[in-house]
């Protein structure tokens, strides 16, 4: 394996040594070989050495804004970038692994433009009392990569090239930008081959955990895919145009692009982030954030191979970011008072893995580890999965103001937990049910524009575990003031599900509409021994719910219908009156 010379490329590029990379390289860059870093040829005696100069005094460091205490520059583009320079701007560092070597609370580190392959690997900042940054001097001017270019490429059979690979197993590789079809490959340490006990025979009945995995070796590539040979040692690929010798291709090598396990008053601002090999060993964010009162902000994460982006600790946030492209899922995590605000997370799960486990826009998960969670004017749409999934005995979440939209799954899924607030959102065009509460109790579910989803709008629900633990029983839930109109128009027109009666759900204010039939309104899942309610009067004289709601029977208006067909997002101006001002008929 040889790497491309960065000198073809017209972009900066900072690469660990390749038997580092092979390794599974984790923070630093390597420098560039110069003339003063060598030690002279071979066999000629070395010249008597004068007597050394006086030192220099130690560079002063760069005034920083407040509050931060000190300026750290990294531009391996200087002419004076050195990784044992000052870190000033005159004299800056030239990799970033460098500058968080010698980290201080307090330093705000400054990125020059260009594309860096390392790691970035926060130190432990656990305690520190001055806030420390770590931003691009440019916000998209920075990208920090978790790949490495890979070239030698030799012919194998017509298309089919292959590369000798000494390192961990890739679960991604890149051509001109273009991610290639993988083709086999295992995951967490073994899955499915050998996989860890913990997710051995999960969710079998549905193909496991990944049953988005194409299986095959080296006889099954098809045009633009990839197989890691692991009996070979080698890396093969089938592709549509022929590769030079000296053609690289970009193949993901670092388990996470950003890592801090301990971070405290940290800000990550501006870097764009893309490429990781996380999901080989383990099940975490390729930008993974863990700690206390640390955020990231405006950065984008994209192309990633597993999850995008990991919160895990208290008073944490992601704010105004793109998080696209992800293997697995958006965001995962867990804490107290995360915040996720102005984010818009896309196509995650491209790889496939179940819909039921984890997967989808956002899955946060913790036994009662979630707690006091805002998550507001997000954009969560077009997922493989989920749109945004809080689960398991968590409590005080609220989800607020999002756009929740053509995910395959649920698009906002409170699952076994207590005292949520769902409100204000719209929630659009998703594959299931628009808003589900399963075995949730104490929460509100107000204020909602819940529409053109293809199973009921809004499902308060009991479920098995609640009778072997209580905590599950969907006791007091509230659902008022919505607008629930044409969802499940293929099956049954059920625009509300309710548990029963004995769970003390409460269901007002709300206005309903459906094209063709109902809208109907059911307590429990309709069947055949308990049907839905035909009409909102007898929905009323059955339960004495929704009192003080409206119901109406109307068209879809044609051009929302073609808006959710082509699966487009909706401007707040192209909806009706009732779904701009929700509660209101």
């Amino acid at each position: 394996m040889k790497r491309t010379p960065s000198q073809r490329r017209p972009v900066l590029i900072l690469c660990c040594t390749a038997a580092l990379v092979l390794a599974g390289c984790g923070g630093g860059g390597g420098g560039a070989d110069t003339g003063q870093e060598r030690s002279g040829i071979a066999g000629t005696p070395a010249p008597l050495a004068p007597m050394p100069a006086p030192a220099p005094a130690p560079a002063a460091p760069d005034p920083a804004d407040a509050p931060y205490l000190r300026r750290v520059t990294v531009d391996p583009s200087h002419t004076n970038a050195s990784d044992t320079g000052a870190g000033t701007a005159a004299q800056p560092y030239r990799s970033i692994g460098a500058a968080l070597a010698r980290l201080q609370p307090g330093d705000d580190i400054v990125i020059a433009a260009g594309t860096y392959r390392e790691a970035i690997v926060v130190p432990t900042l656990t305690g520190a009392t001055a806030p420390t940054r770590l931003r691009a001097a440019t916000p998209r001017s920075v990208t920090v990569k978790g790949s490495v270019e890979v070239s030698g490429w030799a012919l194998v059979s017509p298309g089919v090239y292959a590369v000798p690979w000494a390192g961990e197993e890739p679960q991604q590789v890149f051509l001109a930008g273009q991610a290639l079809q993988q083709i086999g490959g295992t995951v967490f340490g073994g899955y499915p081959t050998t996989p860890p006990p913990d997710l051995a025979g999960l969710h079998a009945s549905e193909g496991g955990i990944w049953p988005g995995r194409v299986p095959g070796g080296v006889a099954q590539l098809v045009p633009n895919s990839f197989t890691y040979d692991a009996t070979g040692r080698r890396i093969v690929v089938r592709v549509s145009q022929a590769l030079t010798s000296t053609q690289a291709l970009e193949v993901s090598t670092l388990r996470h692009v950003f890592q801090a396990e301990a971070a405290a008053r940290l800000t990550v601002e501006g870097l764009d982030f893309a490429h990781a090999n996380t999901s080989t060993t383990y099940r975490q964010g390729a930008v993974k954030l863990q700690g206390q009162t640390s955020a990231l902000r405006d950065i984008r994460v994209r192309d990633m191979d597993g999850a995008c982006v990991q919160l895990v600790g208290n008073d944490l946030g992601l704010h105004d970011s793109v998080v696209d492209g992800c293997g697995q899922v958006g965001l995962s995590g867990r804490g107290e008072r995360m915040v996720v605000q102005g984010n818009r997370i896309t196509r995650a799960n491209l790889r496939g893995f179940n819909k039921w486990w984890e997967a989808g826009g956002m899955k946060l998960i913790g036994t009662g580890d979630v707690r006091d969670a805002v998550i507001r004017n997000n954009v969560v749409v077009h997922n493989e999965g989920d749109g945004i999934w809080i689960d398991w005995k968590n409590s005080g979440n609220l989800i607020e103001a999002n756009t929740v939209a053509y995910n395959t799954g649920f698009g906002i899924h409170y699952e076994a937990s207590r005292t949520g607030t769902i409100r204000g959102n719209v929630v659009y065009g998703n594959g299931l049910r628009g808003i589900y509460l399963m075995e949730s109790s104490g929460s509100t579910v107000q204020g909602n524009a819940v529409f053109g989803n293809t199973m009921e709008g809004i499902a308060v629900v009991d479920g098995t575990r609640s009778a072997t633990d209580p905590e599950l029983s969907p006791l007091n839930n509230r659902v008022t003031g919505n607008a629930v109109a044409w969802n499940d128009d293929q099956r049954n027109w059920v625009q509300l599900v309710l548990p029963g009666l004995r769970y003390g759900s409460v269901s007002d204010g709300n206005v309903f509409k459906s094209e063709q039939l109902g809208p109907r309104m059911a307590m429990g899942f309709p069947s055949a021994t308990a049907p839905a309610y035909e009409s909102l009067q007898d929905w009323r004289n059955a339960t004495q719910q929704d009192l003080a709601s409206v119901a109406e029977r109307v068209a879809l208006p044609e051009a929302l219908r073609s808006a959710l067909q082509a699966r487009r997002l909706l401007d707040s101006t192209e909806l009706p009156a009732f779904l701009r001002n929700p509660g209101q008929p």
